[in-house]
């Protein structure tokens, strides 16, 4: 039989037949009758007609056993299966005789020699332990009439054990692997509902399937997984003809069926709908608190935690259930409108208030409900004005359906199903977002969405003309397809308008964009000056921006001055990141060109975060910068609704405090962090008496600063002090807590109290810093090595990479001790002495002569692949310049990547090599000094130019051949085409350029009036919006 997933599934009564009813499959009866089925045909026809009779009973042998042949991990777990208790017989011979069937069925279904089935080696799905189960099962059988109180006895034992290897096989190979505890109790539980008797069974189970659950993904499993009452608990007998009759709704709740019973006074549901009537108030304690609520969970098998959950969060006022919201009512009949072969699917809009969007993640297979991983989307769909919910129907083909007319209360009493659903939101530029698109059988329903949701989105765009554009998240469970058919990413991914932005739309599939946007975008991109800047003219999220930009053009106020200071690349960053074009060009011309430039690094951290929820655009840009980076600091990233109040009072403050405040609020400390983990706390900090700005400057002072950094002192500390002890105190509370601090890290002796009374506070609360602690601890010094080589050594080699070095014992700390403070903070930083090994051409006396440049310069991957390839040594650079050795070996950035700018000198000098050239200039200076008679001597003598050069002038010239001679003539050669090429006429571009009257024409076209003329000249035309696998 066929599933709705379309996968084929065993027939179990088939399957008892082949392997176990008498007389058993033999493949050489089989073979027999096709040899008399073809004897009087012509010899040469009776191959392919005999071929062709075996094929086709091999085919109806796969498709009772529901098997792929293709799908090779289903075949291997079959062949498994038939070879999977050879082991237990120690001459095989005797195990073939005995399973001849099996045998025959393995050569005519894989078409493989018997030696193939390794009939001496146990399958490793298998331990000893499931296959004696699987030979041993009447222990299972005892075990369970004593649990189920006897519902079988001693005579039905075979019958179990028939019914049971059925179920293994079946479940091993073509649902999982089973446990096989559970499948003992599958088989027992199999005879109690569908009869006692192997084959009454397993038509019985194949009728219920074909009839009332080929939805299921593993039918075994997902039938039998439910309880039964043991016998005598309840008419079971009746609850069978029920069950039969009405599907797995009765099956689900044939373990309340004592309850059922009782309530019902001893009888049985007479039908589904008075079952169904009588479950949630057996199932939800607090059933009374929301009847209604509590029949729709109960249909989707909701659990008791959810249900009370969606109470708790209704009562005490965090979802309140809208009536009403901003997102368009519209419906798409996808027969008709898109495909006439996708039949009675409607999508609609979930109305507002509907109980079920507190659960459409249990209804289509995702975390999209309450208590789930996305709660707080379902918060904002239920309550939000710009939010909410997209359902994807297929209704029952019985029953009269009007998508604009849907019986709710009804709904699933008439058969109709919700099979897909979008949580969907208004963005900041009122476009619409489907979060992600996720299908309750995506194997079936994925192919068709890209189609239906383009003729959504089209629809949407055209009836509400304030929604400029639709698109989809990439993230959750939104189909491949998308991708699969080309659908356009959204450059500049739209932010929502309100609520929790979860990730599965930050990238965003354009599913529709309006034909009013989109032409003019086309005439706006027609105007030459504009064309360089068509990232700028694509980034119009709705009509309301091109239009705001088509009257700067117009009034003209788009020079290519301005636009060019506008176009400032972190002004990109801020409109990639959701700022409206409006706000920016306003932002910009309200500032000076340094005050823009830092204020657009503080919008683009304000996009990221989200913060637009509590904080608009035109509040935040209205801001000076020191006021925006105290929102920045003080606010929560994606705001959840719980800390809104906490979040507009950073906006209140922001826009209150006076400028010291905010400026000691925005020095870096773990303040911000700390207000961020404790709501209540930031009540009491925001009051008047801790924003005393002594206060502020006692709490900044360095030593709590830094023992804060250290993480010796809590912030709740030094705040319990109160702040007017603190300030008629700080400097004998900071030494108190410094001292203290100090002894017990430090002080083991009498001799280490002696040494540390010399010290000064600020001395010690210097070695206080964990990495000078670390080594301490690990005996690389001592107090007294402070006074003979000094803290700032004692700083500078307690850095990690030294502390490494000396764990090693790679080099002595006393050597490194030696050298001048300005070697030892290159060296800190430096790969160079992180990866040293002292060998015959470089010691670490041979490293300690050059100059900190120098060793700064040499200190990079590719210049110690060199070192150990050729075995250079640093000798070799004793007399070259820093920036010379810069020039010969690319420098490594701390992004790993190859970087050939090394200061303004460099940028402008050397224009002539391609990056991806430099990157292989360590590998060819190789392959020139192994293959050529030069040396690295002379390599370090080249000028400069000829340096940064040689390598795309030489590359391709046999290095064998190579002198330096020859070198710097092709090398000079090189840079000559290269200048050359730079003196070039210059393109005119007199047809580019408009006469003033054809400028005041183009203008023109822009005027209000002729603007509309010209959409609608284009829509006449048969120009229309852009599909997202459409556009350009």
């Amino acid at each position: 039989m066929k599933l709705q997933n379309g996968t084929n599934y065993p027939n179990l009564y088939s399957v008892n037949t082949v392997l176990f009813s008498n007389p058993k499959f033999n493949l050489k009866e089989v073979l027999t009758q096709v040899e008399k089925e073809i004897k009087d045909l012509p010899e040469n026809k009776k191959d392919e007609v005999r071929k062709k009779k075996i094929e086709a009973k091999r085919d109806n042998l796969l498709k009772q056993f529901g098997l792929d042949p293709n799908n090779l991990e289903q075949m291997t777990r079959f062949e498994d299966y038939l070879a999977i208790d050879q082991h237990l017989y120690q001459d095989k011979n005797e195990w073939a005789d005995k399973n001849q069937n099996r045998i025959d069925l393995f050569k005519i279904l894989t078409f493989k020699e018997i030696k193939e089935l390794e009939l001496n080696k146990i399958p490793v799905q298998f331990d000893n332990k499931l296959i004696d189960q699987t030979q041993n099962i009447n222990a299972a059988f005892d075990d369970l009439n004593i649990k189920y109180q006897n519902y079988f006895n001693e005579e039905d034992r075979s019958k179990y054990e028939e019914i049971f290897n059925i179920l293994f096989l079946v479940s091993y190979s073509n649902e999982t692997n089973p446990n096989l505890n559970e499948v003992a109790e599958y088989a027992y539980k199999m005879m109690i509902l569908f009869g006692k008797e192997p084959d009454r069974a397993f038509n019985n189970f194949t009728k219920f399937v074909q009839s009332h659950a080929s939805n299921l993904q593993k039918p075994i499993h997902d039938v039998f997984i439910h309880n039964i009452p043991v016998k005598g608990e309840c008419n079971i007998e009746a609850w069978k003809i029920f069950m039969m009759k009405s599907g797995v709704e009765v099956l689900k709740n044939i373990e309340n069926a004592p309850k059922i019973e009782k309530k019902l006074n001893g009888n049985v549901p007479k039908n589904l709908n008075e079952l169904q009537e009588i479950l949630p108030e057996l199932t939800y304690n607090r059933f009374k608190e929301n009847p209604k609520m509590a029949k729709i969970f109960k249909q989707y098998d909701v659990s008791e935690k959810i249900f009370d959950r969606s109470l708790d969060l209704i009562a005490s006022g965090q979802i309140k259930i809208k009536d009403k919201d901003a997102l368009p009512n519209v419906t798409i009949d996808v027969a008709q409108e898109v495909n006439p072969e996708y039949k009675n699917l409607y999508l609609v809009k979930l109305p507002e208030g509907n109980l079920r969007g507190l659960i459409l993640g249990k209804i289509t297979d995702c975390c999209q409900s309450i208590n789930g991983n996305s709660e707080t989307c379902v918060i904002d769909g239920m309550t939000r004005e710009n939010n909410g919910f997209y359902v994807l129907i297929k209704a029952n083909p019985k029953q009269t359906f009007d998508p604009n007319k849907i019986d709710w209360n009804s709904f699933e009493k008439n058969g109709h199903e919700i099979i897909g659903q979008g949580y969907t939101w208004l963005s900041q530029f009122n476009n619409m977002v489907i979060d992600s698109w996720e299908n309750l059988r995506p194997t079936v329903n994925d192919t068709m969405m890209p189609d239906i949701l383009a003729k959504f989105a089209q629809k949407v765009t055209e009836n509400n003309k304030t929604v400029s554009m639709v698109m989809l998240g990439k993230g959750g469970k939104t189909p491949q397809e998308f991708a699969d058919k080309g659908y356009t990413m959204n450059p500049f991914p739209d932010k929502l308008k309100e609520g929790y932005m979860y990730g599965d739309a930050r990238n965003q599939y354009i599913l529709y964009k309006s034909h009013d946007l989109s032409v003019m975008q086309s005439m706006l991109l027609e105007i030459p000056k504009f064309r360089d800047k068509k990232w700028l003219i694509n980034s119009f999220r709705n009509i309301r921006e091109a239009k705001y930009f088509i009257e700067l053009y117009r009034n003209g106020e788009l020079s290519k001055s301005e636009f060019r200071n506008f176009s400032y690349s972190v002004a990109k960053t801020c409109i990639s990141e959701g700022a409206t074009f409006e706000n920016m060009w306003k932002l910009y011309k309200n500032s000076s060109a340094q005050e823009y430039k830092n204020k657009c690094v503080l919008v683009a951290d304000y996009m990221r975060k989200g913060i637009y929820n509590f904080c608009s655009m035109d509040d935040f840009f209205s801001l000076e910068p020191n006021r925006m980076k105290f929102v920045l600091k003080y606010a929560i990233a994606n705001i959840k609704e719980k800390d809104r109040h906490y979040a507009e009072s950073i906006l209140y403050l922001a826009k209150t405090l006076d400028d010291k405040t905010i400026e000691n609020l925005n020095k870096p400390f773990l303040l911000s962090k700390h207000l961020r983990i404790t709501r209540d706390f930031n009540q009491n900090f925001f009051g008047s008496k801790y924003l005393d700005p002594k206060y502020l400057d006692a709490i900044y002072s360095e030593a709590f600063v830094k023992l804060r950094d250290y993480r010796f002192l809590k912030f709740e500390e030094i705040l319990n002090l109160g702040p007017i002890y603190l300030i008629e105190n700080q400097e004998k509370v900071e030494a108190s807590y410094i001292n203290n601090f100090f002894k017990d890290q430090y002080i083991k002796n009498e001799n280490d109290e002696i040494l540390a009374e010399s010290l000064t506070i600020k001395q010690k609360l210097r070695l206080l810093n964990p990495n000078i602690i670390e080594s301490f601890k690990n005996n690389i010094f001592n107090l007294n090595d402070i006074n003979q080589i000094g803290l700032d050594k004692i700083f500078i080699l307690s850095n990690p990479i030294f502390l490494n070095i000396f764990k090693n014992k790679t080099i002595e700390f006393k050597k490194l001790a030696e050298l001048k403070i300005e070697t030892l903070k290159v060296l800190s930083e430096s790969s160079l002495i992180e990866n040293f090994k002292e060998n015959e051409h470089n010691t670490f006396n041979k490293l300690t002569v050059l100059s900190p440049d120098q060793i700064e310069a040499i200190e990079s991957f590719d210049a110690i692949y060199i070192y150990n390839k050729l075995g250079i040594s640093f000798d070799n650079f004793i007399n070259v310049e820093p920036d010379k050795i810069r020039y010969l070996l690319p420098y490594i950035n701390a992004e790993d990547e190859y970087s050939c700018v090394m200061d303004e000198k460099y940028q402008t000098k050397y224009i002539y090599v391609d990056e991806t050239d430099i990157k292989t200039v360590p590998d060819f200076i190789v392959s020139v000094l192994e293959k050529s008679k030069i040396s690295f001597e002379e390599i370090i003598g080249l000028d400069e130019k000829i340096l940064r050069n040689m390598l795309p002038a030489c590359k391709d010239l046999p290095k064998e051949s190579l002198s330096i001679e020859i070198i710097e003539q092709t090398t000079k050669e090189y840079i000559a085409k290269q200048e050359a090429k730079k003196i070039v006429k210059p393109v005119s571009t007199s047809k580019l350029k408009l006469t003033p009257e054809e400028k005041v024409k183009k203008k023109e076209r822009f005027a209000p009036n002729n603007l509309e003329k010209e959409l609608e000249r284009r829509r006449t035309k048969g120009q229309k919006g852009g599909a997202g696998n459409n556009l350009q």
